[in-house]
């Protein structure tokens, strides 16, 4: 029996588990995009302890990743035979897009966490002044070497005339302006 283990992130990760009756535990990298072979696996006891130490880090079966659309999952494993290439990088794009959506929600989120604190200092002040809107840019800036990846630019308007029946709190409005 063989463990196959598959990496659908975008750096390179270490493999680590142990064995009972093993006096250290093993370590194998594998590429991004790419899978291995869990060295000295070689029954089904032994695949399912590896699974059990690694199943609360988010380690799935192959057929389970293709089924889940919102969630990240980093590894993925396959018994007795290799992962299709077709399945890694559908696996890769999707996580992809979950990540892309959960950057997103984070600057929403934090957009509207600053208009609260900006609210809550005016408040504090005693001045009268109401903020009716807030307009929040995100910019990646290029990094020293010039990486060749495209760069991220998005805004985010934060505004109480634009939420219907959430008066007196502020709601988020915008999204991603471009990217460069």
């Amino acid at each position: 029996m063989q463990l196959y283990i598959a990496n659908a992130t975008r750096m390179i990760q270490v493999f680590s588990f142990r064995l009972k009756g093993r006096p250290s535990a093993t370590s194998q990298p594998i590429p991004i995009g790419g899978q291995t072979i869990a060295s000295g696996v070689n029954s089904q006891d032994e695949i399912d302890q590896v699974l059990k130490q690694h199943e609360q880090y988010g380690l799935v079966s192959v057929d389970d990743i293709e089924r889940s659309k919102t969630e990240f999952h980093g590894l993925c494993y396959s018994v007795d035979r290799p992962i299709n290439v077709s399945k890694m990088e559908a696996a890769m794009r999707r996580n992809m897009e979950v990540l892309t959506r959960r950057g997103e929600e984070m600057r929403k989120q934090a957009a509207m966490s600053v208009n609260n604190s900006i609210e809550s200092s005016i408040e504090q002040s005693g001045t009268e002044a109401n903020l009716k809107k807030l307009e929040f840019s995100v910019v990646e800036q290029e990094p020293r070497g010039g990486k060749p990846e495209p760069l991220m630019s998005e805004g985010i308007r934060v505004s109480r005339s634009d939420a219907p029946g959430e008066e007196g709190r502020a709601a988020q409005r915008g999204g991603r302006k471009g990217r460069r």
